[in-house]
């Protein structure tokens, strides 16, 4: 059965990560003097004015690049050939054509012309994921470019650090604005300012782009249930520790940072369980693990512990069956040793007792299974 995640075991948790009030933006000024929010963290020295040429993918092909191709059947005969020489084709053809952009749109440093890119900002496309942002950068700067437009709804959901290439991540509303502007200039020019803290950003917290939603209803003929997350915490674009010897993030002339942003539920995860900790401090040992630990027994103590199980199995009422294996020189009782669960009866507790014929000198680890079968 397809389903995005699973919570079968009544002690875990499922966290979605969600965004905070704060976010990252920079300006994108085209010569019209209008401006587009971008999304990204870079430290650029542009100038303020919009003085910088813009060139789309496309215009900037080498020789052999730039043709998208379609055929509406199997023969070869009929195959037609689309050059894109202005970036307004690219409003239409994208609705027709979504599969078949060439790899110059998404700015493939092998199709680039280094003498039509040279000193200008590069309008680049992602049509998949399988080319890096930054390879993509990377890729512009090294032909002589001086920075890239990026047009990706995705990337842009996050704020990841580029170090001084200007870039700018627009959407894909945005990018139809660009695009007409660069179609009705004979001169299209723009800039793209330093990043920018925004605090009591809104609309926040709201669920990350990348994280899978709650699905109810009928799919492929029958009815599924795709489950969401039980909470939510912080988990996009948060400033976590980072290994101090890493330089792969390190500015020019800079030491490696020890802090960097990172989004995920590998964020979130932490949020909720630090607040789950810190409201159990005083109480750890009471709490209701699925383990159990029990430390400085001396001689022939005996320590007693509770636990509550829940029956989360397919049958309502059944009964399980405690089986225990310890090692030499230990004692471990379950009381009861059988758990009868009914429809009205989901949860029944049992104790167990710690018993050692002398002090233990080293960690040692038992096991207390519960079957039904």
């Amino acid at each position: 059965m397809p389903g995005t995640l699973a919570n079968i075991a009544p002690w875990i948790l499922t966290v979605a990560a969600t965004t905070i009030n704060r976010d990252f933006v920079f300006e994108f000024v085209l010569g019209d003097s209008r401006v587009i929010k971008g999304g990204g963290i870079h430290f650029g020295n542009l100038q303020k004015d919009p003085i910088y040429p813009l060139i789309y993918g496309m215009d900037a092909k080498s020789s052999g690049e730039g043709f998208v191709t379609y055929d509406d059947d199997d023969d070869d005969d009929d195959a037609r050939y689309v050059q894109l020489t202005c970036p307004c084709l690219r409003l239409v053809l994208q609705v027709f054509f979504p599969d078949h952009f060439p790899e110059i749109v998404r700015c493939k440093p092998p199709a680039l012309d280094r003498n039509k890119i040279r000193g200008k900002i590069v309008v680049c496309e992602n049509f998949d994921n399988q080319y890096k942002v930054k390879e993509r950068l990377k890729g512009v700067t090294s032909h002589g470019g001086i920075g890239i437009v990026l047009i990706d709804d995705d990337a842009h959901a996050v704020a990841s650090t580029y170090g001084t290439s200007p870039i700018s991540i627009i959407t894909e509303d945005d990018a139809t604005e660009l695009l007409l502007y660069i179609c009705s200039s004979t001169n299209p020019v723009a800039t793209i300012l330093p990043t920018v803290t925004v605090t009591q950003y809104e609309p926040a917290p709201i669920v990350a782009a990348f994280l899978s939603r709650e699905f109810v209803g009928y799919l492929a003929f029958q009815y599924w249930v795709f489950p969401q997350p039980d909470i939510a915490a912080p988990g996009v674009d948060i400033l976590a520790a980072w290994p101090a010897n890493d330089t792969s993030e390190a500015l020019k002339n800079k030491d490696p940072p020890l802090f960097y942003l990172l989004s995920g539920t590998s964020m979130s995860c932490p949020h909720i369980a630090g607040i789950a900790a810190a409201v159990n401090a005083d109480r750890i040992s009471d709490m209701n693990y699925p383990s159990i630990a029990v430390s400085n027994i001396k001689g022939k103590e005996s320590r007693r512990v509770v636990r509550t199980a829940t029956n989360v199995g397919v049958y309502e009422e059944t009964v399980y069956t405690a089986t225990v294996e310890v090692p030499p020189r230990w004692e471990v009782k379950v009381i009861p040793q059988k758990l009868q669960f009914t429809k009205e009866n989901k949860k029944l507790s049992y104790e167990v007792t710690f018993t050692s014929e002398t002090s233990p000198e080293e960690d040692v680890f038992a096991s207390i299974t519960w079957t039904n079968g």
